[in-house]
C-alpha cells in the first residue's frame, strides 16, 4: 500500500466540507517561502520585495524560521473558521490554546519524533533533545519544553511585525483571489464533489474514485474517515504552492487540507460588467470569428495567414479581426511589414470566468497565451503560411476552443 495520508469521503460528502482562509496561516506560508525560496520559484518576486523589510525584522524571521521551514504548527490554523477576523483577533484565538497542546506541534518543526511516550515526561524530553540534529535545535527544544507558550508568543510577535511591515499590503492584493477560490471551489464541489475539486492537485495527490478517497503521499501511512472527524476544512492558499498540507491529528486539531490555488501563477482577470460580457459574446458568437480566436490562440498570425487558413478573403478576415479587436479579445502588434493578431489570454480568462460565475458553473481552464507559444512569430514569415497542417489546423468545430457553457452562450448570442 502506498504510504501517505488517505482521506476517505463519505457517500454524501458535501455536508462534511467547509471552506476557509486565515491571515495568520497565509502569512506563515509566505514566511516559509522566505525561509527556503529555492523551491518556490513562482514567489521569487515576493522574496525580492521582502528585501526592503527592516534588517531587524529580517533577522528575527531568520532566527525563528525553524517554525515554518518544514512543518507549520497546527495551532496557526486557529483562525481558519473565522475568515473575517483581523490578524490580532486570530492571534488572540491562538494564544487561548492551552500550553499543553503546543509542545508537540513545536517539536515537530524541529524533529520528526515517533511520539512514543508522554512529552510531559522529563525522560521523554531528554530523549527528544538527544535526537536533535544540532546544538541550536537542542536549545530550541529545551525552550519549547520549558515554556511552550513563550515560544508561541514569540512566533506570533514575529508574524505580527511581518504583517505590519509588509504582508498586510500583500494580503490585501491576494485576498480577492482567495475569496474567488472559495467561491469557485463551492461550485466545483456542487458539480463534481470533493474528488473533482482535488483532482486539480494531481500529481501532488492521488485520486481513488472507487474508494472515494484522496491520498497525499507522505513517509507514513494514516487513513482518515472524514465523517468520523467532524468533517474537513479546505483552505485555498496562494503562498502554499507547491505544497499540499494536511492536519489530521484530530483531536485536538480540526481536520484541514491546505491547497495551492491557480491565480498565484498569473494576475487575476479583471471582472466584467454585464455590458462588456454581452459585447464580447456578440463579437465571438460567429463561426468565422470563433475560428479566428482559435487560430490566434495558438500563435500570433497575420491577416494574410488567417485568410489562407480559413479560406476567407483578406477583406472578410480583416473585418472579423477588427470586430474581435474592438471587443478586446485580440491584441495586435506590428512585425515589420505585417500586423500580427493574438488572442488575449487576459480577456478570454475574464470572459470565461465571468460567464461561469453568471451561469453558476465551475470555472473553465484558462486558454493559453498565443504570445508564449513555442511557435511564435519570431523567426518566421507570417505571410508565407502553407495550407492547413497538423501544426496549423483549420478548426472543424470552433466551439472546442472554450468551455461547453461558453459555447452554449455563444450559440444563444448568435441567434439574437
Amino acid at each position: 500500500m502506498t504510504d501517505g495520508i488517505r482521506l476517505v469521503f463519505p457517500a454524501q460528502p458535501l455536508e462534511q466540507i467547509r471552506l476557509g482562509t486565515s491571515r495568520v496561516l497565509e502569512a506563515a506560508h509566505s514566511w516559509h517561502v522566505l525561509a527556503d525560496p529555492s523551491h518556490h520559484a513562482l514567489h521569487l518576486p515576493w522574496v525580492r520585495a521582502c528585501r526592503r523589510l527592516p534588517d531587524s525584522l529580517r533577522q528575527q524571521m531568520r532566527e525563528n524560521a525553524f517554525a515554518v521551514r518544514t512543518y507549520l504548527p497546527a495551532f496557526l490554523e486557529a483562525g481558519i473558521g473565522h475568515p473575517d477576523a483581523t490578524i490580532d483577533e486570530e492571534a488572540t484565538r491562538i494564544r487561548a490554546i492551552p500550553p499543553r497542546l503546543l509542545a508537540r506541534e513545536l517539536v515537530l518543526t524541529l524533529l520528526d519524533w515517533p511520539w512514543q511516550g508522554d512529552l510531559a515526561d522529563p525522560a521523554v524530553q531528554s530523549q527528544v533533545i538527544a535526537a536533535a540534529a544540532s546544538q541550536r535545535d537542542a536549545a530550541l527544544l529545551r525552550q519549547i519544553f520549558d515554556d511552550p507558550a513563550a515560544v508561541r508568543d514569540r512566533l506570533l510577535t514575529v508574524i505580527g511585525d511581518y504583517w505590519q511591515q509588509g504582508f498586510a499590503a500583500e494580503y490585501q492584493r491576494i485576498e480577492p483571489a482567495l475569496h474567488q477560490a472559495m467561491e469557485d471551489a463551492a461550485r466545483i464541489l456542487g458539480h463534481t464533489g470533493p474528488l473533482g475539486l482535488l483532482a486539480s492537485l494531481v500529481p501532488e495527490v492521488v485520486i481513488d474514485p472507487a474508494g472515494r478517497s484522496v491520498l497525499i503521499p507522505r513517509s507514513h501511512h494514516h487513513q482518515v474517515a472524514i465523517g468520523d472527524h467532524g468533517g474537513i476544512t479546505l483552505v485555498p492558499s496562494v503562498f502554499a504552492w507547491p505544497h499540499v498540507r494536511v492536519t489530521c491529528d484530530h483531536p485536538p486539531w480540526p481536520l484541514t487540507l491546505t491547497y495551492p490555488i491557480d491565480p498565484l501563477i498569473r494576475p487575476l482577470a479583471p471582472p466584467l460588467v454585464p455590458g462588456q460580457l454581452a459585447r464580447q459574446l456578440r463579437a465571438a458568437a460567429a463561426g468565422p470569428r470563433l475560428e479566428l480566436l482559435h487560430l490566434t490562440s495558438t500563435q500570433p498570425r497575420s491577416t494574410r495567414e488567417l485568410a489562407r487558413l480559413t479560406q476567407l478573403s483578406d477583406a472578410a478576415v480583416s473585418k472579423h479581426l477588427q470586430t474581435l479587436h474592438a471587443a478586446g479579445l485580440l491584441t495586435r502588434q506590428r512585425d515589420g511589414y505585417y500586423v500580427l493578431y493574438a488572442a488575449s489570454r487576459r480577456a478570454l480568462t475574464a470572459l470565461t470566468h465571468a460567464l461561469a460565475r453568471y451561469l453558476n458553473a465551475p470555472p473553465p481552464d484558462e486558454p493559453r497565451d498565443a504570445s508564449s507559444h513555442p511557435r511564435s512569430a519570431q523567426g518566421r514569415r507570417p505571410g508565407r503560411s502553407g495550407p492547413a497542417t497538423a501544426d496549423h489546423p483549420v478548426l472543424e468545430d470552433p466551439h472546442q476552443l472554450l468551455c461547453p457553457t461558453l459555447a452554449i452562450m455563444l450559440s444563444r448570442a448568435a441567434r439574437h
